[in-house]
């Protein structure tokens, strides 16, 4: 599934309506996750700090798409501990509030990689949505400093049985256009 979603990347931002005049972007970013309990047990960590990457293309002011990879969480009871990781695809939303601030909306897809540590937990890949919301200040045509939420859906599989969670992912973000 990964290599399908970096193929449809790959493929729409290499069209060549997209070359002329493209304004790409990429961008590292640094936070915190508070995951949701995947068990039944209760949790003695569920919470992580994340990093991340992605990259962009501005199709217009007001809309953009971003594929990233990042972290999303940590959990631990006291039998089971696990993570995941989540590869992206998603459709951005810009609303210009001023000349260098803007509000972001994204909607798309998230395949997310977990993986058990302990306790008999199966490593599980789950395609959800994948919703965020966020802020971006822009002190430049090139440099933007983005604070946002991410909203992440993750699984874990002990036996025959797949247990659902979310990982909700707040972080800051260098990004440079080029």
């Amino acid at each position: 599934m990964r290599k399908l979603v970096l193929l449809a990347v790959v493929t729409t931002l290499s069209t060549p309506a997209f070359c002329a005049d493209s304004i790409f972007y990429s961008g590292t970013s640094l936070g915190h996750t508070n995951v949701g309990n995947p068990t039944t047990e209760r949790l003695t960590k569920s919470s992580d700090n994340v990093l991340g990457g992605f990259l962009g293309y501005r199709i217009n002011e007001n809309f953009g798409l971003e594929g990233g990879y990042t972290g999303i969480g940590r959990y631990r009871n006291t039998t089971q501990s696990g993570k995941a990781d989540a590869l992206s695809l998603a459709l951005v939303g810009f609303l210009p509030v001023s000349d260098h601030f803007e509000l972001i909306g994204k909607v798309g897809v998230a395949d997310a990689f977990g993986r058990s540590s302990t306790g008999g937990l199966d490593n599980t890949n789950r395609l959800g949505p994948m919703l965020g919301i966020g802020v971006q200040y822009n002190p430049s045509e090139s440099i933007g400093i983005r604070f946002g939420l991410d909203r992440y859906e993750a699984a874990v599989k002990q036996a025959s049985a797949t247990q659902n969670y979310n990982s909700n992912v707040i972080a800051a973000s260098f990004v440079y256009r080029f």
